[in-house]
């Protein structure tokens, strides 16, 4: 089960910013994926079950802002998007099983997007007809309560249509859009319940961030976070009987 929280930056972006990645470990990540993250405008970071003062305080905020029980919003299927509000913020909860594909609608710019990304120091700009971006969320249980979860930003564009997709040794039918898929974005992290994934745009907005994480609002364009948490897993194999073995005892005879 995943938590997944957007929320828009308050108008102090620059200190809030600085106080909050403070917190943040990005050393997770491999030194050649933050590069590409951050060659695309894009940042990601792990947080702990114990949270800084400003992110508590985003949680506030949206907690006021959004309707309803949080603890009482049902699980959403894994094949249907888990949306973002454009302008608000939103939780919302994803029952993610594992090794299957569920999917994170962002807030972020709609619409045709014309989206310019830097593929080994390449810059190569698309625009995309009627788009949206979203994060791909796959979800691979350890054992001893850790899941881990690979994040994968991609575009779904155009019209939904028929399509023929391969699992499990068969082909299955569906209808669907296309989608443009970034692996080498692919964000993988390992995470015990209450442990959580922050992402967001570099300080200056640019590229494919830019598109998933600024908005256009009354007062200028605002940053958006999402923020990912691990709430549970069914699966630990901690006391599996094949973990179990015999103690040791010397004979006495």
């Amino acid at each position: 089960m995943l938590e997944v929280t957007t929320v828009t930056a308050p108008a102090d972006i620059e200190q809030f910013e600085y106080l909050i990645w403070k917190h943040v470990d990005e050393q997770h990540l491999a030194l050649e994926v933050r590069g590409r993250l951050s060659e695309n405008g894009l940042r990601c970071g792990l947080l702990g079950p114990q949270t800084p003062t400003e992110i508590n305080r985003l949680f506030q905020e949206a907690s006021r802002e959004i309707q309803g029980d949080v603890g009482a919003t049902p699980a959403a299927n894994p094949e249907t998007p888990t949306a973002a509000s454009a302008d608000g913020p939103s939780r919302k909860r994803l029952q993610n099983r594992a090794g299957r594909r569920g999917i994170i609608l962002l807030g972020g710019r709609s619409g045709d997007l014309s989206v310019l990304v830097n593929e080994q120091g390449r810059i190569g700009g698309r625009t995309f007809k009627e788009a949206h971006c979203v994060f791909s969320v796959r979800s691979f249980p350890q054992g001893n309560g850790r899941v881990r979860v690979e994040v994968t930003p991609e575009i779904e564009y155009g019209k939904p249509q028929n399509q023929y997709v391969g699992r499990n040794g068969r082909i299955e039918f569906q209808i669907g859009r296309r989608r443009q898929i970034y692996d080498d974005l692919t964000c993988i992290a390992t995470l015990a319940p209450g442990q959580m994934l922050l992402f967001s745009t570099t300080p200056q907005p640019k590229g494919l961030g830019q598109n998933m994480f600024t908005r256009e609002t009354s007062s200028g364009p605002r940053k958006r976070f999402c923020i990912i948490r691990l709430v549970q897993t069914q699966y630990d194999d901690l006391f599996a009987k094949e973990r179990i073995t015999s103690p040791i005892a010397t004979s006495m005879e």
